[in-house]
């Protein structure tokens, strides 16, 4: 008796289900009537069919539902007279996310009910308006999540927009990328700003310097120098004409790190690379030859007074001079490349003036002779520094404490009583300030 009552149960329960079903299809054919009959079609009524549909456990998987699903919430999202159907301004996420659904299916599900071709028309307009809402929330910090939630969309969609009417809107996947960067730059999301960056420098056609660097400054931050200085080859490769700015990064890089060495092949580079317009490099080359020969004779200096024999000089002070020279040459006023000169030319005199103690007789004589002559040219240079009114307080002490030191060495007692009033004023000056 219970088996006889059980069969009609069951069958009662597929024919509920089967209407059900009917109910929903009807639903769905009455939305695409909506967009097909009329150039303005009922968006509230398509609205309120295609939810039910959604939601209907028999409909909600079709791929003609995602679709249809998408083209309402896209015609939504894309004129704001329809506002009031989207209270929590979610529309474009939903038209972006049912598209998503939809675009898996074959072509043969995706083309019942007329689906796939009013997708594809509304297709460009949902792209849009994820683009838009995507730059609204960036303007706002601590948006990123958002930002990256519509711009992800637009990256994902925007294949499938196969004549491209989104890309004649303005939209692109740089853009949409770019934008999700920003957004996490401007909120200090650096693992994020990795990850975009990442993928918009693998974009073929995109050429951004500034991806390329920024990539390195997060990595020089980290001191992973061989990756920051990685990037930036990546960036000349692919941008040769922006490789003036790659090579100023790898300067600064190289200086960072006290790379030496690195730094005087940087600096080669971008003097080879624009010789007669670069008085900013030539003075940083001699600089780094400055650097290099002060170095070379401290350890001289170490092997001589152990009793050893100093290895020969790599370095000369003319290479830095030379550079120094040419920096004022191509800039009459660059007051530190004129500042460096007198200086190494000093230590040049130095040498020669410390060098002659080693030797006797004329040997001795010409070198004295040597180093009193270059030390007339240092007190001429550094009278200029002075008068320039460039060094002031303790700097201006110190410039007339080696200014009366040079006019003794010279013999110039007028100079040298000169000189050291002026330093014992200045002094006082000093003292008197606090400073």
């Amino acid at each position: 008796m219970k088996s006889r009552i059980v069969i009609p149960a069951l069958f009662l329960a597929s024919l509920l289900c089967l209407q059900s079903a009917h109910a929903q299809i009807k639903k769905l054919k009455n939305v695409s009537t909506q967009f097909s009959m009329s150039n303005d079609p009922n968006v509230d009524a398509a609205k309120f069919d295609i939810d039910l549909v959604s939601e209907n456990p028999e409909t909600k998987d079709m791929a003609s539902a995602w679709g249809w699903r998408a083209v309402v919430y896209a015609a939504i999202a894309a004129d704001t007279k329809y506002a009031g159907l989207d209270p929590k301004n979610e529309a474009a996420k939903i038209a972006g996310e049912s598209y998503l659904k939809f675009y898996v299916f074959p072509e043969s599900e995706q083309d019942k009910y007329d689906a796939l071709t009013y997708a594809n028309a509304y297709l460009p307009n949902c792209i849009v308006s994820c683009f838009n809402m995507g730059v609204n929330a960036g303007n706002t910090p601590g948006k990123f999540q958002e930002v990256k939630t519509y711009m992800e969309l637009v990256d994902a969609l925007l294949p499938y927009d196969k004549e491209e009417k989104a890309i004649g809107m303005s939209v692109s996947r740089e853009k949409a990328l770019l934008a999700i960067w920003r957004s996490a730059y401007a909120d200090t999301l650096v693992e994020m700003e990795i990850i975009y960056l990442e993928k918009l420098i693998k974009i073929p056609t995109y050429y951004n310097a500034d991806m390329f660097i920024r990539l390195s400054e997060i990595y020089t931050a980290r001191k992973e120098y061989d990756k920051a200085l990685a990037y930036l080859d990546k960036g000349k490769e692919k941008i040769p004409q922006k490789s003036s700015e790659f090579l100023d990064q790898q300067i600064n890089i190289e200086i960072e790190r006290n790379n030496i060495t690195a730094l005087l092949t940087k600096f080669n580079e971008a003097i080879e690379a624009n010789p007669d317009n670069n008085a900013i490099y030539y003075f940083s080359r001699g600089v780094v030859f400055h650097q290099l020969k002060t170095t070379e004779l401290k350890e001289q200096d170490k092997v001589i007074k152990s009793g050893g024999k100093p290895a020969p000089s790599k370095f000369y002070f003319s290479q830095g001079l030379s550079d120094y020279a040419k920096a004022v040459e191509l800039d009459p006023g660059y007051f530190d490349a004129k500042n460096n000169e007198a200086l190494l030319l000093n230590d040049s005199a130095d040498y020669l003036y410390k060098y002659r103690n080693r030797l006797s007789g004329a040997e001795y004589d010409k070198y004295t002779g040597l180093a009193i002559n270059l030390y007339k040219d240092v007190l001429i240079k550094l009278e200029w520094l002075r008068e320039s009114g460039m060094k002031k307080d303790g700097e201006l002490v110190e410039l007339l404490k080696l200014m009366k030191s040079i006019a003794a060495k010279t013999g110039d007692e007028e100079k040298r009583i000169k000189y050291t009033n002026m330093y014992k004023e200045e002094s006082k000056k000093l003292e008197g300030s606090g400073n």
